[in-house]
């Protein structure tokens, strides 16, 4: 936890959570106040004094009506300061083909199927299941996963 609350990880971390925020106030106050309210998060994080939990809630209707909670400036930045840290630890943990929010995996990738296809070649290369129980179907049907399907007479009661 001493590492997280580092003042040189706190400034880090503010720089990236400010990327594509300049306009907003929260981050222009913070920016304007920039040592104190490093040391305040510092302090608070090291403590485990910091006030986690400010969220601010809003209603979107694109495509659907849902609600957002979006963490404050502030959290985010401790946010980015713990991911500073736990980053690169779960990245080596993490399966090759996943895309979701990893730096050098870009979104076309896995729009253009590349994930299914390395799939199928691995299948067909090695003649055996790789990623748990995959098994190749037809050409052109991708990959089925086999799963346990529950009972509907069972699963609706």
């Amino acid at each position: 936890m001493a590492r997280i609350a580092e003042p040189e990880n706190i400034r880090l971390a503010f720089w990236k959570a400010a990327k594509s925020k300049w306009s907003r106030p929260a981050t222009r106050a913070f920016a304007a106040n920039l040592e104190p309210e490093v040391a305040r998060l510092s302090a608070g994080l090291a403590d485990g004094s910091f006030p986690f939990g400010a969220y601010r809630s809003f209603r979107v209707f694109d495509p659907k009506e849902r609600w957002i909670h979006a963490a404050a400036f502030s959290e985010r930045v401790a946010h980015h300061a713990i991911m500073n840290l736990c980053e690169p630890v779960f990245e080596r943990a993490a399966v090759f083909d996943s895309y979701a929010c990893r730096k050098g995996k870009v979104r076309w990738r896995r729009a253009s199927g590349h994930a299914t296809m390395r799939k199928v070649s691995m299948v067909s290369q090695n003649g055996r299941a790789v990623y748990g129980r995959l098994r190749a179907v037809a050409p052109g049907q991708g990959i089925s996963q086999k799963r346990p399907q529950p009972h509907h007479g069972v699963a609706g009661r």
